[in-house]
């Protein structure tokens, strides 16, 4: 996780390149631990929405949630043509801090509903 003010990224190690050490006159930038932030809620309603916007909600409330430390979250996408359903998890799919997604049970919305487990942070 890279911070550099309130913008907050994932990067992957092998992604980020050395440059130089700062010279002894240049200020030079403190790193923070990144603290627990506010929960976003369990559930992210996307039905209706256009792939390519709920994908970008979606992400949005992944990163939030992992960030929140919650043990797991609810994404209702709906039934629908199944286009939004497959997307999502196919992005979620790409996504390291999941750990496991699972189709919601019957009382929870079956196969419009997706529920994603987190990795212990």
């Amino acid at each position: 996780m890279i911070a550099v003010g309130r913008l907050q990224m994932r990067a992957k190690l092998s992604d980020l390149e050395f440059k130089s050490r700062p010279k002894e006159d240049e200020p030079q930038m403190e790193s923070t631990p990144i603290s627990k932030t506010r929960s976003p809620g369990l559930e992210l309603d996307i039905r209706g929405r256009r792939v390519e916007e709920g994908l970008s909600e979606l992400t949005t409330f992944i990163d939030q949630a992992f960030l929140s430390q919650m043990p797991w979250v609810r994404i209702i996408h709906g039934k629908g043509t199944g286009k939004l359903r497959t997307a999502v998890r196919k992005s979620l799919k790409n996504n390291q801090h999941i750990a496991a997604i699972e189709e919601g049970k019957d009382g929870e919305g079956g196969a419009g509903v997706t529920v994603v487990k987190f990795h212990d942070s």
